[in-house]
């Protein structure tokens, strides 16, 4: 999942090593340029979670976790993370909704809103970028 990730980083110009293939080694930026990285990875799967968060964090990435949309937009609003690695298909509040909500704030305008999602037709892929996603 992580090497799919990575090159939506890139193209964000938040991965800027310059090179054509990734590895979890590779995510991060110049921590002198732009600081600490904030990210906030969204999933109801823990194990998903688990997995990503433990993958950006060895890459120096300040990662925040959250299970739920719900919680997903209280986490924006108190860490105001640079990337959100959303999942798409959530119980109660799914990743449109809280992608669209990001995306309506003007106060989040800067925050890279990126699907990580088993959602793969043509018609899922326009939702994705009329919600904001990358």
């Amino acid at each position: 999942m992580l090497c799919d990730i990575v090159p939506t980083f890139n193209s964000l110009g938040v991965n800027r090593n310059g090179k054509q293939e990734h590895h979890p080694s590779d995510i991060g930026v110049e921590k002198g340029s732009l600081g600490t990285q904030n990210i906030l990875i969204v999933d109801d799967q823990e194990e998903s979670l688990e997995i990503l968060g433990d993958q950006l964090r060895a890459a120096g990435w300040q990662v925040m976790l959250a299970t739920n949309g719900k919680d997903a937009l209280e986490k924006v609003e108190t860490y105001r993370p640079r990337v959100i690695v959303l999942d798409m298909v959530m119980p109660e509040m799914d990743g449109f909704q809280v992608a669209t909500l990001v995306k309506k704030n003007p106060n989040y305008q800067n925050i890279h809103v990126v699907a990580a999602t088993s959602l793969c037709s043509p018609g899922d892929r326009e939702r994705c970028l009329a919600a904001g996603l990358r």
